[in-house]
């Protein structure tokens, strides 16, 4: 089980404790110095919990630091009030759909898209709820309260009934361009397997081709590979390695990749269908998170974007001005294992491997 101690902290990492109710608390408990150790202690006590980016680095810190040294009894303890199962495991519907199940045991079932679970780890109550319109978990952290009342008296909170894209709810301003942006972003792969069909059928390969675009559609694996090693999703901002150049590594990887495969098909027009599709679809994506970015991280993105492309990387990376540790972070190759990011290679393969075949016969 997880001490009382332990809780406050993840509570105030996770943004469901103010700073300045934190401060207090870490000011009401000298005991912390020798849990944290002298050095983190005067961290987190010297911090001010004023400014915004004081606060984000002593989070940050923190996480790092109970992640380094304690031991959680599981993952929920780190995820906001209201998460979105899909980003937590970085997969598609069905493996959320399993990992709910491994994950979490049905308390009181409110429908058939909506619930109260209970985490198997730690017994803290989440009401569930199944987007409507793309088919993702919604997850909303309850108090024991809020738990009861749904036990004993079938009373669910109401502000999570209307549920968009994104863990936190939205306004329904400008709600055309959220809608197109939303069904692009659920969209995107199953319309990307079939421009890849279409760029396969109508390839015109030549040895010089593949020999030109090949390498060039790797380099764009190897950008993916190299981001994904550094992104904790909706945990923590990232910043460092390619990161630090440009606000979406994934996706310029990604353009990458698709200009090499473009450049191997040999078919200026497949070629075009493939880059257009690329541009059409991501750049409201990207535009799209980037804006739950800033709510989500509402301390820290803004000064990153200010610096940042959000997709053509600049030159040099960039340094805060006041630097915390995450830009030092190294490569972390569980987090490339996590994400199943080795798929781009195998997908690579096995589309020269069918252009290849064309060029031959």
């Amino acid at each position: 089980m997880m001490s009382e101690t332990e809780a406050v902290i993840w509570e105030f990492i996770r943004r469901d404790l103010s700073p300045a109710d934190f401060e207090q608390w870490v000011y009401s408990h000298p005991e912390l110095e020798q849990f944290w150790g002298k050095e983190t202690y005067l961290e987190v006590i010297s911090s001010g919990f004023v400014q915004d980016g004081h606060v984000y680095e002593v989070r940050e810190s923190l996480r790092e630091w109970m992640e380094r040294y304690i031991q959680r009894v599981c993952d929920c303890v780190t995820w906001e009030s209201r998460q979105v199962l899909f980003e937590v495991i970085g997969s598609g519907f069905p493996e959320a759909k399993e990992y709910l199940a491994s994950k979490f045991e049905t308390v009181r079932s409110r429908d058939e898209s909506s619930g109260l679970v209970s985490c198997k780890g730690c017994q803290q109550k989440w009401y569930f709820a199944i987007s409507r319109e793309f088919l993702d978990y919604y997850l909303l952290r309850l108090s024991e309260e809020q738990a009861q009342a749904i036990i004993n008296d079938d009373k669910w909170p109401a502000d999570f009934d209307d549920i968009s894209y994104g863990p936190l709810k939205t306004s329904q301003t400008g709600g055309g361009n959220k809608s197109v942006r939303s069904v692009l972003q659920r969209l995107r792969v199953p319309l990307g397997f079939v421009t890849a069909a279409v760029f396969l059928i109508f390839a015109h390969p030549s040895r010089l081709s593949l020999i030109i675009g090949f390498p060039l559609a790797l380099c764009g694996v190897a950008i993916r590979a190299w981001a994904s090693g550094h992104l904790k999703k909706n945990a923590e901002l990232a910043i460092s390695g390619p990161y630090a150049y440009t606000r979406n590594p994934l996706y310029f990887g990604s353009f990458i990749l698709a200009l090499g495969c473009a450049v191997g098909g040999g078919n200026r027009w497949s070629g075009l269908l493939l880059l257009g599709f690329f541009l059409a679809v991501y750049i409201p994506v990207m535009q799209a998170e980037a804006e739950y970015m800033m709510t989500l991280f509402a301390g820290a993105y803004p000064a990153y974007a200010r610096h940042v492309p959000l997709f053509l990387p600049r030159l040099t990376p960039w340094q805060p001005d006041s630097p915390g540790r995450q830009q030092s972070a190294a490569f972390d190759r569980n987090l490339y294992l996590r994400y199943r990011e080795y798929r781009a290679l195998v997908g690579l393969l096995v589309v020269f491997a069918i252009l290849g075949l064309k060029a031959a016969f």
